[in-house]
């Protein structure tokens, strides 16, 4: 979780590209991300779970951000038991 993001920016477009987020739930997202800013792992994935709490969201727009912020702490996992 403490492993650096990089650029924020290109961090969130690279995912939501993979994952097909659509514009404005990334917009959610990436104001999300402005309220408690970080550049690690953990704050890219906090911002898609944080997001996904947003009131003006649907129901299936929250899940697809909450399951987004699952898959990539998956993703992380994966990374951290490859190079252990």
């Amino acid at each position: 979780m403490e492993t650096p993001a990089g650029s924020p920016d290109e961090t969130f477009a690279r995912f939501n590209q993979r994952f097909q987020i659509a514009r404005r739930e990334a917009e959610i997202v990436k104001s999300a991300w402005a309220q408690d800013r970080g550049y690690t792992m953990f704050h890219i994935i906090n911002a898609y779970t944080r997001g996904a709490q947003h009131p003006e969201l649907t129901a299936g727009e929250s899940y697809r951000l909450e399951k987004t912020g699952g898959m990539i702490l998956d993703l992380v996992k994966q990374l951290f038991t490859l190079t252990s």
